[in-house]
């Protein structure tokens, strides 16, 4: 072979490579993104069963506790109901008798 041929044969070589990469990346990709909406699936299963009881505790008259994290921390989706007794009250002296 004169040189000529050679870099053709080393570049067609080369080039079945990078199509088999291409190809397995491809393959990668495709099931990435079915992994990606399998649990794309799940998260939205999970929140429709989360608005399902958060819609229960409301007929109850019970405030579900949103943005709640590993350590139980959270915000009430509404606002707070006041004291029925006062702290101050509370803890002020007694009258005298």
């Amino acid at each position: 072979m004169d040189r000529a041929q050679e870099e053709t044969a080393r570049v067609q070589a080369e080039l079945t490579q990078v199509q088999g990469e291409l190809t397995r990346v491809q393959g990668a990709l495709t099931q990435n993104q079915r992994d990606l909406d399998s649990r794309d699936a799940a998260l939205t299963a999970y929140v429709a069963t989360i608005r399902r009881l958060e819609d229960q505790l409301h007929g109850m008259g019970i405030t579900p506790v949103i943005g709640a994290g590993l350590f139980g921390l959270g915000q009430t989706s509404s606002s707070p109901l006041p004291d029925p007794v006062s702290r101050d009250s509370f803890f002020d002296d007694p009258p005298f008798l």
